[in-house]
């Protein structure tokens, strides 16, 4: 049950219905030629429904998306990149990016669609900067588990592409930026690292938080210390944005889900403390009444210390932990990703109760261990207790049900 309510609030956040409707809005685009440049996982689907409502009007541009997530659209260039750490093919696409932004002239409109992975999937190093030092420097952040809003301060001030670059680089008059929103509170300039919106960062905090992180790159900090401009802080003109969704709209997606089942739901806030700490959260609750469940999410924190990155994201490590706080208890519990994938693999998630954990233990696959080296995927795997959807065409941050 749990399962079919996450697979139907995903389904009705589906990036290319919420942009076909936003762009069927008053006023919502010129009645001009549309150049069209898009990143995410969600790019592809944002895209989609775009063209059903102005396809006429589209008049060419390229998209970047997470590699699994591409899919051939008319008119317009795709690249698969990688994500969550750029690769070749990120350079390659970020820098047409700004190509294409720049050959618009200002009686162009460009309309740019951002979704979660956009940071990784567009990567121009700032001058002075190799993708290496991007690389690595990405790698050192996610393995801290610094929050978005950190990760991304830095990631914008070592990009010529990043934290209003995009909007400054591009030639057209009108800038019209559509986004799903994977970033508690909505703040547009962390959402892809706000490529076309001024940057509420500042570099001192920037160079605060690689201080912090240990393994960052030598050249990285140099760079910070010595060579790094400040980002616009200031709104070019021409440009609106819109959200077209966030992680309220999936929890009441998934409310509503819940009521079509005839079960109340009870919501627990948004989540993005550390992982552990959410886990004892969720184990802690009352279970819930007969005929209800509980509905919450959030981006919790994982902090991988070097060299015990196994296999699984914060959704499974979550279920895990979960698993482990249910066990000879009753309840049934679900950690999953809006997007599809959780992590370095193709689940989204995955589902426990009270039994999970001594299955686990009963056919030998160390449960314990599994945690301690952040190897989850292993033994949900083992298991059958996965949820795999496959692309989803949203990112709005995961959703955690729980249910007696």
């Amino acid at each position: 049950m749990l399962e079919q309510v996450f697979r139907e609030a995903v389904a009705a956040c589906e990036g290319g219905a919420l942009m076909h409707a936003a762009a069927g809005a008053p006023d919502a685009l010129p009645a001009t030629p549309l150049y069209l440049l898009g990143a995410g996982k969600a790019a592809v689907a944002m895209a989609r429904g775009l063209l059903e409502r102005v396809g006429p009007q589209v008049a060419g541009g390229q998209l970047t998306t997470k590699r699994g997530h591409g899919a051939a659209l008319p008119g317009l260039e795709v690249i698969e990149a990688a994500h969550p750490v750029p690769d070749e093919s990120s350079l390659a696409a970020g820098r047409e990016a700004l190509a294409r932004a720049g050959a618009l002239s200002i009686h162009d409109t460009l309309v740019v669609l951002l979704s979660g992975g956009a940071s990784a999937l567009w990567c121009v190093p700032a001058p002075g900067l190799s993708l290496a030092d991007k690389r690595a420097a990405t790698m050192a952040l996610l393995r801290a588990g610094v929050d978005i809003g950190r990760l991304n301060a830095v990631r914008k001030h070592l990009s010529a592409l990043k934290g209003g670059r995009l909007a400054e680089a591009a030639g057209a008059g009108t800038i019209s930026v559509f986004l799903l929103s994977d970033v508690l509170g909505d703040a547009v300039d962390v959402v892809g690292s706000g490529p076309c919106v001024p940057d509420h960062s500042t570099l001192a905090e920037a160079l605060a938080v690689a201080r912090s992180v240990p393994g960052l790159p030598d050249a990285v900090l140099r760079f910070l210390e010595q060579g790094a401009d400040e980002t616009p802080k200031r709104m070019r003109d021409g440009v609106t944005v819109r959200v077209l969704g966030n992680h309220d709209t999936l929890r009441a997606a998934a409310t509503r889900a819940a009521l079509g089942r005839g079960l109340r739901a009870l919501a627990v806030p948004p989540d993005a403390d550390d992982v552990a700490a959410c886990a004892t959260r969720w184990a802690g609750l009352a279970p819930a009444p007969p005929g209800a469940l509980y509905v919450g999410g959030g981006e919790p924190t994982v902090r991988a210390p070097l060299g015990r990155l196994g296999r699984g994201g914060r959704a499974q490590h979550l279920a895990l932990l979960v698993a482990r706080a249910l066990r000879g208890r009753g309840g049934v519990f679900l950690a999953a990703g809006s997007d599809g994938t959780d992590g370095s693999t193709e689940a989204a998630g995955a589902i426990v109760d009270g039994a999970t954990w001594a299955e686990a233990e009963r056919r030998g696959l160390d449960p314990e261990a599994a945690l301690e080296s952040f190897d989850s995927h292993r033994v949900h795997a083992a298991l059958g207790t996965l949820v795999s959807t496959g692309p989803t065409g949203t990112n709005l941050l995961d959703l955690h049900l729980y249910a007696a």
